[in-house]
């Protein structure tokens, strides 16, 4: 009970201050669709279709990452917008860990951006696939069953842990199952480099970022975009070592207003960091994208 109890305060918490729930009626909304989420999410045994955004649709499935994207619309707001503002078409958007595709659709839908989605985990990886197709975004978007590390090789993943999969400890028991991994440096050698990096890979990051090492140096993306919860602790990681690294390599810190169009520096030092980091190579440049780029449309809101 203290659980369920929890959920809905995190859950009331994130409609109210939900970027577009401005208005009683547009939290009334979400909270329909939570209700609406937590029996139709159990009553039916196959995935819930959501409108998603410019037009697209995305199937959820509970314990797949999409409660937030049924319930809001765009579950992290002003992170998935800064994928739409800063790509342009067919630039090359690289997303590890994709899940059931949300990012991908975004970047592909919303910028016309080419995006590669690293995903090993079979059952999101179906979502993912079955998301493009619904979309028709087959020829915007490669999807690649692999995992992303420090070198290529074979790694073991847990398997029914839904969204928060992730790449095996050492003692760790569990369903698990083998996945092919591969390194960006690896898979971008003579490919068109990255314009955008986002990494969600449950505490995996340091490793991602250990296989970039030779794109970052030669060919450094425009910005990164980081999951950063603590979970690099399970493997004996410092996220702290980690963010202060690709600062000393040139990129800045910083947090995005998405219906305002801007970059907000951030002080690397601070003690309440978001749990997604934005990391920007050229500050001056990023913003001028961001503030140019054509808006996209999020149910009947013009972002």
């Amino acid at each position: 009970m203290r659980a369920v109890l929890q959920d809905l305060k995190s859950v009331a918490g994130l409609i109210r201050l939900y970027p577009l729930n401005r208005s009683p009626l547009a939290r009334a909304g979400a909270w329909y669709r939570f209700i609406a989420w937590q029996m139709l999410g159990r009553l039916r045994s196959g995935p819930l279709e959501a409108p998603f955004v410019d037009g697209t649709r995305l199937l959820v499935k509970r314990r797949l990452g999409g409660r937030l994207h049924y319930v809001l619309g765009m579950a992290e707001f002003d992170d998935m917008a800064f994928v739409a503002h800063l790509l342009r078409r067919d630039e090359v958007f690289a997303d590890v860990g994709a899940n059931i595709g949300a990012y991908t659709l975004v970047a592909a839908a919303c910028a016309g951006a080419r995006c590669v989605a690293f995903e090993p985990a079979t059952r999101a990886f179906r979502y993912l696939a079955d998301n493009v197709a619904l979309n028709h975004l087959d020829t915007r978007v490669e999807m690649q069953p692999s995992a992303v590390g420090a070198a290529a090789g074979r790694i073991a993943l847990t398997e029914g842990m839904g969204e928060i999969n992730h790449v095996l400890r050492a003692g760790e028991a569990g369903e698990t199952v083998q996945a092919e991994m591969v390194s960006l440096d690896g898979f971008f050698a003579g490919r068109t480099p990255p314009t955008l990096i986002k990494v969600d890979v449950e505490g995996f990051e340091t490793e991602v970022i250990r296989g970039a090492a030779r794109l970052l140096r030669e060919q450094p993306p425009l910005a990164l975009l980081l999951e950063m919860t603590g979970h690099g602790a399970r493997y004996g990681y410092d996220e702290a070592g980690l963010r202060k690294g690709l600062i000393e390599s040139g990129y800045q810190l910083c947090t995005y207003d998405a219906l305002r169009r801007r970059l907000n520096p951030l002080d690397p030092g601070g003690t309440e960091l978001p749990y997604n980091l934005l990391f920007i190579r050229d500050f001056e440049a990023a913003q001028a994208r961001l503030r140019d780029a054509k808006p996209f449309t999020l149910g009947r809101h013009k972002i």
